[in-house]
């Protein structure tokens, strides 16, 4: 009677213990797959996004009149030539000497370089461009060691790694409902996504798009929001066991 009353105690403990760890570990299930096609991802160009262009070519006199000279901070690459960066403007355009004003917004990186260097090919022989987006933002805020605002030097970040900068989710973080707000084309859309799964590879959130706004929400009411009052059921639990064996043991 008595080891089937311990058998019943260790079964509860288990499973207890089980559940909590099914909540916290990541892509759950990714090893079911042995591969898992990569999302070709390219976000677009956004109202209010700054954007570091540098055009060369063989005739460096000639490509100079193309670059504004001037601070781009991150842009600048070691103790090389500074260039300016351009503002998406209201009308969704950017403008660059010579060339005037450029509708941008909606564009990807890659086709806003294609038509830049078709227009380019007018006045360059085999111009060279680089354009990257240097103030692509993303927000984390709720359950996590560090919230905070990211400024990135790349535009292809992925939500695990959004979390990795803000220090990862605390114990208490709800890792299975993590709202994700976003907005495009003046819209605003929110998502619900579960860390946990790995179809979680294959989401459209796993890639962030620009000003993305992460809130990760605690398993718990604010009065349990600790790391001691979410562990208390288990404390409990493990100390009336051991009381439970004590007794026993000494009868």
């Amino acid at each position: 009677m008595k080891l089937k009353f311990l058998l019943s105690i260790g079964v509860v403990l288990l499973m207890t213990s089980c559940a909590s760890k099914k909540k916290m570990i990541y892509l759950q299930g990714i090893e079911q797959t042995s591969t898992t096609e990569v999302v070709k991802y390219e976000p677009k160009i956004q109202l209010d996004d700054l954007i570091y262009i540098n055009i060369s070519s063989e005739s460096i006199e000639a490509a100079a009149p193309f670059n504004l000279r001037g601070e781009v901070g991150q842009a600048a690459v070691g103790n090389a030539v500074q260039f300016s960066s351009y503002l998406v403007d209201n009308q969704g355009e950017i403008s660059l000497p010579i060339l005037g004003k450029i509708k941008a917004a909606g564009l990807t990186k890659t086709e806003l370089h294609d038509f830049l260097k078709i227009k380019l090919n007018e006045y360059l022989k085999d111009p060279i461009l680089v354009v990257r987006v240097i103030n692509f933002k993303v927000t984390v805020m709720g359950e996590v060691k560090s919230p905070g605002n990211f400024t990135l030097n790349s535009d292809r970040i992925t939500i695990m790694e959004a979390l990795a900068q803000a220090g990862d989710l605390t114990p208490v973080a709800n890792r299975q409902n993590v709202l994700v707000v976003r907005e495009e084309s003046g819209i605003k859309s929110h998502y619900r996504v579960d860390l946990t799964d790995s179809e979680l590879l294959k989401s459209p959130i796993y890639y962030l798009k620009q000003n993305d706004l992460i809130i990760v929400e605690p398993r718990f009411t604010k009065p349990e929001s600790s790391v001691v009052g979410a562990n208390l059921p288990l404390t409990i639990s493990v100390i009336s066991f051991l009381i439970t064996i004590t007794v026993l043991a000494t009868r």
